[in-house]
Formats: C-alpha cells, sequence, structure tokens
C-alpha cells in the first residue's frame, strides 16, 4: 500500500488552484496542470510529508512551451533553497542536480535516453532513494543511478521550469510514493 496516492480524478485538499505568483494550477481532464508564465522561473506543488527513503513514481507531460523547458520531481526538499531536482524536458532530456543553501549544483548534466518521450507524450518517473543511493528509471527502463550525501529527507514535490522561454506547461497523474523497503 502506497505512503501517498494522487491520481488526481478531484483536487484534495491542499492543491493549489488558480493564479499564484507567475504560474497557475489547475485540475484538468483528471490530470493536475501547472502553467509557469514567467521564463526564468519554477513553480512546484508539494506532498507535505517528510520522506527520507522512499520510492516515487509521477508520469508528467510538457504539453505547452518550448521544447527545452522541463518537468519533473523534487524531493528530500526541505525549502527552495535545499532540495534535489530530476526533471525532463521535451527535448528527450533529463538532468539531476541539487540546491544545497541556495547554491545550485549538477549531479548529471543535460543527458538523452532512448526512453524518454518527446513534448506532448508521458513520461513516468520513478526514482528510489535508498540513503545516499538513487536509482532512475524513466518508462520503466533503468537510467542512471548516483550518490549524494547533502539531504536526508525531505518533501516531495512536482516541478515545472520555463527556463529562455515561457510559458511552460506541463500535466501530472498517478502519483504515488511507497516505503522502499516494500517495493
Amino acid at each position: 500500500m502506497p505512503l501517498f496516492s494522487e491520481d488526481f480524478t478531484e483536487l484534495r485538499e491542499g492543491w493549489n488552484e488558480g493564479t499564484i505568483g507567475q504560474a497557475e494550477y489547475e485540475l484538468q481532464d483528471g490530470k493536475y496542470s501547472i502553467r509557469v508564465n514567467q521564463s526564468q522561473w519554477a513553480a512546484w506543488e508539494v506532498i507535505d510529508d517528510e520522506f527520507g527513503d522512499f520510492v516515487a513514481q509521477v508520469e508528467t507531460a510538457l504539453v505547452e512551451g518550448n521544447k527545452y523547458n522541463s518537468s519533473g520531481l523534487m524531493f528530500r526538499l526541505q525549502d527552495k533553497d535545499n532540495y534535489y531536482s530530476i526533471v525532463i524536458n521535451g527535448n528527450e532530456k533529463y538532468t539531476v542536480g541539487k540546491e544545497v543553501d541556495d547554491t545550485w549544483s549538477t549531479i548529471v548534466d543535460w543527458e538523452g535516453h532512448s526512453a524518454i518521450a518527446p513534448m506532448g507524450e508521458a513520461n513516468t518517473i520513478r526514482l528510489v532513494a535508498y540513503g545516499n543511493t538513487f536509482t532512475l528509471y524513466i518508462n520503466g527502463e533503468l537510467v542512471n543511478e548516483f550518490t549524494d550525501t547533502d539531504l536526508n529527507s525531505g518533501d516531495i514535490a512536482v516541478r515545472v521550469t520555463a527556463y529562455s522561454e515561457a510559458p511552460a506547461r506541463a500535466l501530472f497523474d498517478n502519483l504515488e510514493v511507497w516505503d522502499v523497503e516494500l517495493r
């Protein structure tokens, strides 16, 4: 049984809806939509529950804007200055990074992978976080494994980023988090 499960058939309490800052949040046809309206801007929605070791999975599709914008997961999110991030762009590439004490570091630079579907199509991101080891699957294929020791626990969030060109809109569906020992 998942620790958290959201299929977006209806918007549960705690999920944003409407315009907040430079982003629009809404439930749309059984999916959660986040639209970023300003370049060099990111918006996210947090599962307000702390996770250390976990398996998280979400379906995401970048459906509007430049193919170099991105959507994905933030994890071990402690605040806006301390988190890890895995995102996929519409150009069939992914990257992994972290923000620690308001300083960004790239863990895995933008890298293409044949498992990643193009802009407009859904990708399923599955992340296994166990201690300092992280295993990333995209659409059922193992794409990377990495280690990092900076952040041990925190929230999980879905994220959309508009880099040099806004808008960026992504849809999210079937967000689940399990205890790593049970998966």
